[in-house]
């Protein structure tokens, strides 16, 4: 038996590692030259804490093409207060009306 590392080290890495380490997801778009980051801590709140990093952004929001995708996993640095705009989820909370009889 050989002792050479698995080739799927990436494909292990899931959320709940990047939030212990407290990583952000940067991905660009080359075809209409969009860029997002996105904090892992944020990302847990939405995503169950099992889900494999590797492959979680796929697509463009905005022109859906995935081959022009860029994700990089990355930590945030000093140079970056002020400078990075970074996409956060906000709860909202919705009132819905509805007709009933009295009594």
């Amino acid at each position: 038996m050989s002792m050479t590392p698995s080739r799927r080290t990436l494909e292990k890495v899931t959320l709940a590692d990047l939030v212990a380490d407290n990583r952000m997801f940067v991905v660009r778009c080359a075809l209409c030259r969009r860029q997002r980051a996105y904090l892992a801590t944020d990302l847990v709140t939405v995503y169950p804490p099992e889900t494999p990093a590797y492959g979680m952004f796929r697509w463009c929001s905005a022109c859906g093409k995935g081959e022009w995708v860029q994700v990089s996993i990355r930590l945030p640095m000093a140079a970056d207060v002020g400078r990075l705009l970074v996409r956060r989820p906000r709860q909202k909370v919705v009132t819905v009306w509805e007709d009933s009889w009295y009594g």
